[in-house]
């Protein structure tokens, strides 16, 4: 929206000294068709100027040296001017609704032209009319007439057709027609449907139509009929509203008119008001197209002796419509930032020693994966990753207040990976330059301990530069500012540089002496005042949005993000891992119970913490802290032809009877390239997600074939009976019971990993004169109409409970249990 409002003011500016010059040189002079490309080529080079970039680098004066410095310094000064911005939090910001508004008028003035068209095509097919040589006659009685409206001439009744008024009128509509007006209308209509807030097209348009009025009167008379077409002007009268789009005869206001065929009497050509356009238009396009820049050789960025490829990689990045990187303030994304910085180091690298391979180019989103392999397949010496910081806000006094978080920082691998040594050097290069640029949140240089797999994954020196934090209104300030990303960029190749040139000349770099920290990631976890409690159970448990569905499809691109890790590592298992949800969504104290420091915790830890709030536990109606757990299972293939992965809830095991949603990932192959078969029973999408509904206990041997390649590879699952919850109604599993047992019960009893989603219950015999049930009770707590059946019930009633559901609890399995009879005594 910032680079729309700034577009939008030069093209005012534009506009608005073209207008002037209008209405100072040209406005009310007798050269009426020179006049009305002028307004429109106004409009067109208003609208076009501002994209017209030519930039000249001039060499600085050595005299001019210190002054041109002291400016410099000014500028620099101005990195940390803080702008004034809404939390991230609000719902509907400023910026939003001014977005809202300016589009609602739009739309409104979109509608307005909509209505205008149909009118005219209504007057077509309500009266009569009939083609002409160039045009069709609309014989109407209609207010506003006669106008014209591109071939179209609507003439009024009343008017007597071969009067000498009426064929006056007639040449005068015709040359609207020949002249094509109506063309000049309707473009600018669409560029105030666009551009309303420019009062300048306005203008343009008003004059515009009266210029139309001009040509039309000037070549519709001759030199002795002026008067005469001036005096029906001024007697005529025909009250009505007219069409914006139209060319109304009886266009007010008429003064200009007659001052216009007054001056056909004494005609003077005015060739200097025309000549000024030529200096003006010079201005104009000097002051919005051409920038002259000088060429600072104090900043300019050293060369290498030798040839270097470097790996530039921009985080995350856009797909299926979704970001995957953070959102900050304003809707400003890690995604852009990322990319935006990415160009800039790609603009000013002019070495031809220096050769740039870019993960990405564009907001096309990348697999973690792909961006390895590609420094792999380029034989990468260096690999530097991009990003933005993200916290989510905190609390005090109850409200919600930006996260004071900010400044640069400096990730590589955890300790233990070969490239650890020669990472910290190239950071510590990159940091030493990037001092002087930004704010460095010390200690520069991080690690994390569960590890990022873009730094663990390659042999070659690599690092993850956290530009800033785009939760905070300072740091936002600074990376959206495209001369800052200059000097971020800027700083970048110089560390590289520098880096380079002391590994090939053997000197040592100037390292970052400060200890790593470790397990530094913003800490996002809020603090949970003590005192609060903690559950363990909630009467509604928390649960990922969406679902277990969503959650599977969350699984499904995690795991094939990072399959060439898991597949590398060849551990496989059921890693379960435990965390807070708070109240507000957000996890905390993530930690993995089995499979602890491997690459699958790692994964699935990461993505908790990363994913989506989650919709927290609910106790007595309040959201409350509750602990829960989430598991995930891994097998890996069977055959080792292609790195696939297949992954399910329930603990390496397909259960009969029930739909088992399986995760399915396969290298880089996109899911709808995947054909997947069973050899026991079936195996369906269903939602995006593959569910296998086994047919016998023993064995299942899952076939994932990637159809573009052909390549297969298999993965083992055992296949068990899925045992029925036991469901009790007053202390009885069903059979005689008795009938005060009965009347004192008031729910169904379950085993603890299950709950009733539905049943119906039927009540017959003795209180009952004929059958009665409730259907779709869906709590084990039974409702009002089933207390008081029950009320009624004595020895020698019946009751049936039919059509139960259970759901497993922290899954999507939904068993139906058989019929449930009790015989009351």
């Amino acid at each position: 929206m910032t680079a729309f409002a700034e577009y939008l003011l030069k093209v005012m500016i534009c506009s608005g000294v073209l207008t002037g010059y209008y209405w100072l040189a040209l406005r009310n002079k007798l050269f009426h068709s020179w006049n009305r490309y002028y307004l429109l080529a106004a409009v067109i080079i208003s609208l076009l100027l501002p994209f017209v970039k030519i930039s000249f680098i001039t060499e600085p004066q050595p005299e001019n040296l210190p002054a041109y410095t002291i400016l410099q310094s000014v500028t620099t000064n101005e990195v940390w001017f803080p702008e004034q911005t809404p939390a991230a939090t609000e719902t509907f910001t400023r910026e939003q609704a001014s977005i809202m508004l300016y589009v609602l008028v739009s739309i409104a003035l979109f509608i307005t032209l909509l209505i205008t068209l149909l009118r005219i095509k209504k007057l077509i097919t309500a009266y009569e009319h009939w083609k002409m040589k160039d045009l069709t006659f609309v014989d109407t009685d209609a207010k506003g007439t006669p106008f014209s409206f591109m071939r179209f001439i609507f003439w009024n009744r009343e008017i007597d057709f071969d009067s000498a008024q009426g064929q006056q009128i007639f040449k005068h509509e015709l040359i609207h027609v020949k002249e094509k007006h109506s063309i000049d209308k309707l473009f600018l209509q669409l560029v105030l449907i666009m551009f309303w807030i420019n009062p300048f097209f306005w203008i343009i348009r008003k004059e515009l139509t009266m210029i139309h009025e001009f040509i039309a009167d000037r070549k519709s008379v001759k030199d002795s009929d002026a008067s005469a077409l001036a005096a029906m002007i001024l007697t005529t009268a025909f009250p009505g509203h007219t069409l914006s789009l139209t060319n109304p005869f009886f266009y007010s206001p008429i003064k200009r008119r007659l001052l216009m065929l007054s001056k056909l009497q004494n005609p003077k050509v005015g060739y200097i008001s025309r000549l000024l356009l030529l200096p003006l238009l010079t201005i104009l396009f000097t002051a919005f197209a051409i920038k002259i820049k000088e060429n600072d050789r104090s900043s300019s960025i050293p060369r290498l002796e030798k040839q270097l490829t470097v790996v530039i990689d921009a985080g995350h990045g856009f797909r299926n419509g979704t970001r995957h990187g953070a959102v900050g303030l304003n809707g400003i994304t890690e995604d852009e930032i990322a990319l935006a910085i990415t160009k800039k180091i790609q603009q000013l690298n002019t070495d031809k020693n220096l050769k740039l391979i870019f993960t990405r180019n564009d907001e096309k989103f990348v697999e973690t994966n792909e961006r390895v392999k590609i420094a792999e397949e380029n034989k990468s010496d260096l690999f530097i990753s991009i990003h933005a910081s993200y916290v989510p806000t905190l609390k005090k006094d109850g409200k919600e207040v930006e996260n004071p978080a900010n400044g640069f920082e400096l990730y590589i691998a955890r300790d233990g990976i070969a490239n650890v040594p020669a990472s910290r050097e190239l950071g510590s290069a990159i940091i030493n330059e990037m001092k002087s640029v930004v704010s460095i949140r010390e200690p520069g240089i991080k690690q994390r301990q569960m590890g990022i797999y873009v730094l663990t994954a390659l042999q070659c020196p690599s690092v993850l530069l956290e530009c800033g934090f785009i939760s905070n209104s300072k740091d936002l300030a600074f990376l959206t500012n495209e001369k800052n990303q200059e000097k971020i960029a800027e700083a970048v190749l110089k560390g590289i540089v520098n880096y380079a040139t002391a590994k090939h000349q053997n000197i040592s770099t100037t390292l970052d002496t400060s200890p790593l920290t470790k397990d530094t990631v913003p800490n996002t976890e809020i603090v949970i005042p003590k005192g609060t409690p903690i559950f363990t159970k909630a009467e509604i448990m928390p649960a990922f949005p969406g679902g277990e569905t969503a959650w599977n499809k969350y699984m499904e691109k995690t795991i094939r993000e990072n399959i060439d890790a898991l597949m590398k590592e060849g551990k496989e298992g059921i890693c379960e891992v435990e965390f807070i949800v708070s109240p507000d969504g957000l996890v905390n104290k993530v930690k993995a119970k089995t499979m602890e420091d491997t690459k699958l915790a790692d994964v699935l830890i990461e993505a908790i913490k990363k994913g989506p709030k989650w919709v927290p536990a609910k106790q007595n109606g309040r959201k409350v802290h509750c602990w829960t757990t989430q598991k995930l299972t891994l097998r890996l293939p069977v055959s080792q032809n292609a790195p696939i992965s297949v992954a399910n809830a329930f603990m390496q095991n397909l259960f009969i009877g029930i739909d088992n949603p399986l995760v399915v990932s396969m290298g880089n192959t996109p899911g709808s390239q995947l054909h997947v078969t069973s050899n026991n029973g079936t195996i369906t999408k269903v939602n995006g997600t593959w569910v296998a509904r086994p047919a016998f206990e023993g064995k299942a041997i899952i076939t994932i074939t990637d159809q573009t390649t052909n390549q297969e590879a298999k993965v083992l699952f055992t296949v068990k009976q899925l045992a029925v919850p036991a469901i009790t109604f007053g202390d009885s599993k069903g059979g005689r019971v008795s009938a005060e047992k009965i009347l004192q019960s008031k729910n169904l009893l379950i085993e603890d990993d299950w709950e009733l989603t539905n049943y119906t219950i039927y009540f017959t015999g003795k209180g009952f004169d004929e059958p009665f049930f409730v259907a779709a009770n869906k709590s084990r707590e039974f409702n009002q109409r089933i207390l008081e059946a029950i009320a009624k019930c004595g020895p020698g009633t019946t009751i049936v409970i039919d059509e139960i559901a259970a759901k497993m609890k922290k899954s999507e399995i939904i068993i139906r249990s058989t019929p449930l009879a009790f015989n009351l005594y």
